[in-house]
């Protein structure tokens, strides 16, 4: 893969968005709630994750084991400290294995994978009622972008002295190609860009990935008052030869101008 991440303040007093990648794992972690608490969860699960998601073969339970010892650790963190109790991130990640992709997030951080070809895309569906009623056409993404409650969501992962654990959602993805995209941000991205003018740019024939995330964050300074973070990679040939490539339900990125 080739890979460019940046991580921005915006217009908030501290950055809360942890950014971490390597050569088979990108992520994107958001700290929820203000203060120093949401800052230490988003690093704390995307240090663990990144430090420890190769330690068996790679396949759903054990992706879910692996989130479930990331909370673990901030719920050690918050027996152990008082204030702590209540902290809590969302997280947004990619796993490279060698069939497949594996994507796990929990909240409102989000992955876009992008094929600009064929002008199609699939993307994770934030964990909040304002998504659950864009899915079920009750309200369009434009109406969800500025609705009351877009800001709410139903799961993170939050430190707790019951040492209790959510579970985030994976999924499998095969047929991606060369040339294919994969774009995970924080929601402070999605503040400045309708998932229509995001995906078109990021499907762009005249701009290179480097130019994309450029044009992508001096909007975001512009415009978003949360911090903003995003990681964008493009695969190469190498990194999706053995991909089985069972199908993977795409959507045109024209059809979501009227939906």
């Amino acid at each position: 893969m080739i890979v460019y991440s940046y991580s921005h303040i915006g217009k908030k007093k501290n950055n809360e968005d942890a950014l971490q990648f390597n050569e088979r794992c990108l992520l994107i972690c958001d700290g929820v709630g203000g203060g120093v608490k949401g800052e230490l969860a988003s690093k704390e699960v995307s240090n663990y994750i990144l430090q420890n998601f190769d330690n068996e073969p790679l396949n759903e339970p054990s992706l879910i084991e692996l989130a479930r010892k990331a909370q673990n650790q901030l719920n050690n963190l918050a027996c152990n400290e008082a204030g702590l109790d209540g902290m809590a991130t969302t997280i947004a990640a990619i796993f490279l294995t060698k069939t497949g992709l594996f994507t796990m997030h929990a909240g409102d951080s989000r992955v876009f994978f992008v094929k600009p070809r064929k002008k199609k895309f699939w993307q994770t569906w934030d964990h909040s009622l304002v998504s659950s009623l864009v899915r079920s056409g009750e309200i369009t993404r434009e109406q969800a972008r500025k609705h009351p409650l877009n800001n709410q969501i139903n799961k993170a992962f939050i430190a707790n002295l019951k040492n209790s654990t959510i579970e985030p959602e994976i999924h499998l993805l095969s047929d991606l190609e060369e040339g294919d995209i994969c774009f995970i941000c924080s929601d402070g991205v999605l503040e400045a860009f309708s998932d229509y003018e995001l995906l078109s740019l990021l499907s762009e024939d005249n701009l290179d990935l480097k130019e994309k995330l450029e044009h992508i964050k001096e909007r975001c300074k512009k415009e978003s008052r949360d911090n903003h973070s995003a990681i964008i990679a493009v695969f190469e040939q190498k990194d999706i030869i053995f991909f089985s490539h069972y199908p993977t339900n795409w959507s045109l990125i024209d059809y979501i101008v009227t939906s």
